[in-house]
């Protein structure tokens, strides 16, 4: 029996395509609680400082310790395009319409690029320090689907 091989790490646009929690809370743990903290802040976001590494990787996902608003997360995205590398930041936003979890926003005739996600009061969270990234575990997961036109 052969080994079985390595699955590719996701780079940024990837990561954006399939909404992977998984990476965005290892670059939470990579940056730490007050480097965290900073970038969200810097981005116009309202946060406070996570007291664990597992609580930051629960940051990083909008879950706790940050509040935004559909328009602050606006202007936060039109900042992250404007100071970073827009090329690969820019191609993650077109792959989430494309190929991955944002396809049925797609058209023909207009040029789309977006970020879907889902943020729930309440839901049950665990965070489990198995795993590198503080592993997140979501319970009871309600997807969100758009209403038909």
């Amino acid at each position: 029996m052969q080994p079985r091989p390595r699955r590719s790490a996701f780079d940024a646009v990837e990561a954006l395509a399939a909404s992977c929690n998984f990476w965005f809370a290892t670059m939470a743990r990579r940056l730490g609680a007050a480097g965290l903290l900073a970038a969200l802040r810097g981005f116009g976001l309202s946060a406070q400082l996570a007291p664990s590494v597992e609580q930051a990787g629960l940051q990083s996902l909008g879950l706790a310790h940050v509040t935004a608003s559909p328009w602050t997360l606006a202007l936060a995205y039109d900042k992250l395009l404007r100071s970073g590398p827009p090329a690969p930041i820019g191609n993650g936003l077109r792959a989430v319409v494309e190929r991955g979890t944002g396809q049925r926003a797609l058209s023909d005739r207009v040029f789309i690029a977006g970020k879907t996600g889902t943020a729930a009061a309440n839901a049950p969270v665990r965070a489990s320090a198995g795993s590198p990234a503080g592993r997140i575990v979501k319970r009871n997961r309600a997807r969100h689907r758009p209403s038909e036109r």
